[in-house]
């Protein structure tokens, strides 16, 4: 049984609060169908197609944005038809909402669990892609249903008098003059770590990070990836994966780091990025 993949990332969008002021919000989605072929004269099904058709749409969605599609990893050609003959955003409106329609009449019963599951991932995604284009035409959400609508998910938005005890707390614990946020940032630039050591600690909480990973899941003996330092960004790591993890050698892993404060810090912002983050979720597909 052969397993096809096509990955892309999706850039996040302008969310505004109150509709007088915007804010970015890195969205990552990552697109990943499976197309089985047992046989030369196996069919592929309904989910299969629909698969496909949702990663035409994103390519060509991406055509008409720009880092809409961060990463992508399937047949070179249907990118580069995409990207040559897209389609407007109506008609890439209409598709989206007839794949939605296929994936809604499929009988759920008939699924085994693994296809139901993405059944609803694929739903999900899609219309998070027709979301999508109502904000490239210009449509504007407010903050909790563009984060509904795009990532699935609804964020609790607690009072601003709820934080008050957890500022006292840093109050008490940074006392001083100047304001308590001028206080913060002078205990942080405290644990910057020096630029000629940098490479140094990188190396040693990526060794760390792999090591307890092996402890609870196999990744394939050939993987890596490769550190790139910029500065200037709004992010604090990013990364694309270059493919490959089981027949490539030279596949790399790209993280940026902007301003990296404390060792503390290195394990949360690398264990995503890098091979113990992202590349779990690819070795386990």
């Amino acid at each position: 049984m052969g397993n096809a993949y096509a990955m892309a990332q999706l850039a996040g969008p302008s969310l505004r609060a109150n509709g007088d002021f915007s804010m970015h919000f890195p969205a990552s989605l990552f697109v990943i169908f499976f197309a089985i072929s047992a046989s030369a004269a196996e069919q592929r099904t309904t989910l299969d197609e629909a698969a496909q058709d949702y990663v035409h749409l994103v390519l060509e969605i991406g055509a008409h944005e720009k880092g809409y599609v961060d990463a992508y990893f399937g047949p070179s050609h249907w990118r580069v038809e995409a990207e040559a003959h897209p389609r407007v955003i109506s008609e890439l409106k209409v598709e989206a909402d007839r794949i939605q329609s296929t994936l809604s009449a499929m009988d759920a019963s008939a699924q085994q669990p693994a296809e139901r599951r993405r059944n609803a991932w694929l739903k999900a995604s899609v219309a998070s892609a027709r979301s999508r284009l109502d904000i490239i035409e210009g449509a504007r959400f407010r903050f909790r249903d563009e984060a509904t609508r795009l990532f699935a998910l609804t964020p609790e938005l607690r009072p601003l008098e709820s934080y008050d005890p957890v500022l006292a707390r840093i109050e008490a614990f940074l006392p001083g003059p100047g304001s308590l946020a001028e206080r913060v940032e002078a205990f942080r630039d405290r644990y910057v770590i020096p630029s000629n050591r940098l490479a140094a600690v990188m190396d040693a909480a990526i060794a760390e990070c792999r090591r307890r990973t092996l402890a609870h899941i196999q990744l394939p003996s050939n993987e890596h990836f490769k550190i790139e330092f910029v500065t200037g960004q709004s992010w604090g790591a990013y990364n694309w994966y270059q493919g490959g993890t089981e027949s490539d050698p030279s596949q790399h892993r790209l993280a940026h780091l902007h301003r990296p404060r404390g060792p503390a810090r290195l394990p949360r912002r690398l264990s995503r990025p890098s091979c113990s983050g992202n590349l779990q979720r690819v070795a386990i597909s």
